[in-house]
């Protein structure tokens, strides 16, 4: 019988973890942050299944804890930044929380990371600038995963993308997807649930402060790997709807 494990179990579990392997509590808390949102949402694949795959990266040391924040090029509205391989999640919630302080001046952030690491659940960082009641924007690029139309073999990444803005009412409207047709977190999975399935290097974050009143379109958001083909392009026509609109 499976065993029911509490978010506050699981949360801790995350963040010891991120500590035994050299994180400063402030990283780990990140991470056990962005890897529990991501189970709590039901994108199991960027949680707790690909927790495993986080940890072996960091093992290697192709993604490290501890690593300085490095702005290269700053400016009004935009700047670039080499995240030196330190972890995904971390790198990421830097970048988006720079580019808010960005858009809040200015109108828009954007802001570039080089060399910035797997950061899981793209939607989490999107997540951020919504919580400030701004428009957001995250994308990467990975390793080659994915074959391209009448290819047999892998040339692209899977190069997720996530977009979102606030609501009115409860839920904002959040896209986040890829372009693989499932996500490779589910190769972890027992046999049992999975059923017959048995790094990225450049990052881009943006925020966007609303030129109007926030939105009162509301949509789940869209992750399942089995939905891609039919969800994504609604997914897209809900969002650019809504820019239009703003």
């Amino acid at each position: 019988m499976a065993e029911i494990i509490k978010s506050e179990q699981l949360y801790r579990l995350y963040y010891d973890i991120c500590c035994r392997l050299g994180a400063p509590e402030e990283e780990a808390e990140v991470v056990a942050n962005c890897l529990l949102r991501a189970d709590l949402r039901g994108l199991y694949t960027q949680g707790s299944s690909v927790f495993p795959y986080l940890v072996e990266l960091v093992e290697k040391g192709l993604m490290n804890f501890d690593v300085p924040f490095g702005v290269i090029n700053d400016q009004v509205s935009m700047a670039v930044v080499n995240g030196g391989f330190g972890v995904g999640s971390v790198m990421a919630t830097k970048s988006m929380n720079l580019a808010i302080e960005k858009a809040e001046r200015s109108g828009i952030g954007a802001v570039w990371l080089q060399h910035g690491g797997d950061f899981m659940m793209a939607s989490n960082h999107v997540l951020q600038a919504i919580d400030q009641g701004m428009m957001g924007i995250v994308m990467r690029n990975g390793s080659p995963l994915v074959a391209p139309f009448g290819g047999r073999e892998k040339f692209f990444g899977t190069n997720p993308i996530s977009f979102g803005v606030p609501s009115e009412n409860k839920h904002p409207i959040v896209v986040d997807m890829a372009s693989g047709s499932f996500h490779k977190g589910r190769l972890l999975w027992p046999p049992e649930i999975s059923g017959r399935c048995r790094r990225g290097i450049w990052s881009t974050v943006t925020a966007i402060t609303p030129m109007m009143p926030p939105v009162w379109l509301s949509i789940p958001v869209i992750a399942s790997p089995i939905w891609m083909a039919a969800s994504s392009p609604w997914g897209i026509k809900a969002m650019v709807g809504q820019c239009w609109l703003s």
